[in-house]
């Protein structure tokens, strides 16, 4: 398992690195700061419906 999640890794990178995504170390960081990352209500009724 921890090769699977490390080809994957390698994968995401090499996709990232094609499409000129930015790599850099804070990148990810800039992009969750960017996120609401709250739960809406609706998202929570879909569930209970299942």
């Amino acid at each position: 398992m921890r090769t699977e999640k490390k080809s994957r890794l390698d994968r995401f990178k090499k996709a990232a690195k094609e499409v000129g995504a930015d790599t850099s170390d804070d990148a990810l960081d800039q992009v969750m700061d960017k996120l609401e990352l709250t739960r809406k209500p609706e998202a929570d009724e879909k569930k209970d419906d299942k």
